[in-house]
């Protein structure tokens, strides 16, 4: 009752082996010369920081606005639909003491 793999459903072992800096560095290089992109620098990064810094400060700002006026406006439609529901009951039960014998 042995069954013969199929050759497309195999299962295949690979074994880990470490690949060192000097070819994972190759490599990528090799990949972003290919594709003709380029990488930023940490020196690079350092000169772009005093214009990265604030932007992302007024990003983070627009989107806390944002929230804020979000949860304001759903406070608001909460606080109104309980003020109706509330008032509609008082209305009923004031009509029904008025009515009360």
């Amino acid at each position: 009752m042995t069954k013969r793999p199929s050759s497309q459903h195999e299962a295949r072992i690979i074994p880990l082996r470490l690949i060192g800096q000097a070819t994972v560095r190759s490599a990528e290089a090799a990949v972003l010369f290919r594709t003709g992109t380029r990488t930023l620098r940490p020196f690079e990064v350092m000169l772009l920081s005093p214009i990265l810094v604030p932007l992302t400060i007024v990003m983070l700002l627009l989107l806390l606005a944002w929230f804020v006026l979000w949860l304001a406006t759903v406070g608001s439609l909460v606080t109104f639909n309980l003020i109706g529901d509330l008032s509609s009951a008082v209305w009923r039960l004031n009509g029904a003491l008025l009515r009360a014998p």
